[in-house]
Order: C-alpha cells, then sequence, then structure tokens
C-alpha cells in the first residue's frame, strides 16, 4: 500500500461499514485494523446512505402485479 500510495490514487467501494470488516477478513480484527489503517491513512471516507442506484433502477423497469 505504501508503494501505490505514493505512485496513484485508489478509490475503494464497499457496501460493509467500516466496523463490519473485520468479519468480513474472517474475524480478525488485527488484519482488518493493519488494512483499514493503512488504506485510510491520509485519504477522505465518504459514507453514502440509500438504496442502490442500480437496484432503484432495476426496480423501476419491473412491471407492478395486480
Amino acid at each position: 500500500m505504501h508503494t501505490i500510495s505514493d505512485v496513484t490514487e485508489l478509490i475503494i467501494t464497499s457496501n460493509k461499514s467500516i466496523r463490519e470488516w473485520p468479519d468480513m477478513l474472517a474475524g480478525d480484527e488485527l488484519l482488518a485494523t493493519a488494512l483499514l489503517d493503512r488504506l485510510l491513512h491520509h485519504c477522505p471516507v465518504v459514507n453514502i446512505d440509500g438504496k442502490s442506484f442500480r437496484l432503484r433502477h432495476i426496480e423501476q423497469s419491473i412491471p407492478e402485479r395486480d
């Protein structure tokens, strides 16, 4: 991560909150902490709350049943 962050920008998206990352990494809180420490160092975090744009689009295209 250190080498990458010096030469390029990186965008990571997830549908999981930061608090849920240890569970995604087999319950390894130490690994999640180390990974998040490197990912979040000198970067903004943008939380987007709400329905998925893609799912909303699909739901609108499906006709309702009577």
